[in-house]
């Protein structure tokens, strides 16, 4: 049983010693060692999410479950005084613990269906995913699956090599560029809307100790631009069949 305290104090010629159980204060009367029974009121408001005043709680479903309580063993009727309920205090205990195991049956099956539901939402979470990943390749409109071209345009040639710039355009923004494909270097038409090459190009291009940076890079005096090029193109194919 949870430890209670107590506390005495004195009003209007009268003692009283209020103590705690399971959080709740009950306050005795000592000279006829009866209970305020307020604070059961109030367990009551807020277990039915109700807020009915004291002189109609006797109508609340859990009033009469206490009521049934205390008369199977032998109280008798709660006592009604004005503006309180007065239960004897040798029963308190018993009702006190009667909330406390009312409260865990109804807490208990709700953490159950709490975690259930969780489970049950991470589940329909990963099913959804998959399932958006099953269906990427049809988000994009039928006829419109290669939208871009990818080209490398040559830019500069100095001491460092040549220099070359990339371009991954849409097409209907090809039109900013109508030299474009006579000036390419590599272009590449029917690019897949999917494909995000540029990261796998600059990994490869660094194997070769060229160095990609804004989407410029400088192939050095000493490699063959053809293999570059040759390079970046099987890169762009491997990239989109995949």
């Amino acid at each position: 049983m949870p430890q209670q305290t107590t506390t005495i104090i004195t009003s209007n010629n009268e003692t009283f010693t209020i103590g705690t159980y399971n959080g709740f204060e009950i306050m005795i009367r000592d000279k006829d060692k009866y209970v305020n029974a307020t604070k059961l009121v109030q367990l009551i408001n807020e277990r039915e999410n109700t807020n009915k005043q004291i002189h109609n709680i006797n109508r609340s479903p859990m009033y009469k479950e206490f009521k049934n309580f205390i008369q199977q063993r032998g109280v008798g009727e709660i006592y009604r005084y004005p503006l309180e309920y007065n239960l004897p205090s040798t029963f308190v205990n018993e009702i006190m613990d009667a909330i406390n195991e009312n409260n865990q049956q109804t807490h208990m099956p709700f953490e159950d269906n709490k975690d259930r539901l969780i489970e049950q939402l991470q589940t329909e979470n990963i099913n959804q995913r998959n399932t958006i990943q099953d269906d990427e390749p049809r988000l994009v409109p039928k006829g419109r699956q290669f939208e871009y071209i990818y080209s490398v345009v040559h830019v500069n040639d100095d001491i460092d090599g040549n220099s070359f710039k990339v371009h991954r355009l849409l097409k209907r923004s090809a039109k900013c560029y109508p030299h474009l494909r006579e000036q390419s270097k590599l272009f590449i038409d029917n690019l897949p809307v999917a494909a995000t090459i540029n990261y796998e190009i600059k990994h490869r291009l660094k194997q070769r100790n060229i160095i990609m940076k804004n989407l410029s890079f400088t192939i050095p005096k000493d490699q063959n631009v053809e293999d570059i090029m040759e390079l970046i193109g099987q890169t762009v194919r491997d990239t989109a069949e995949h």
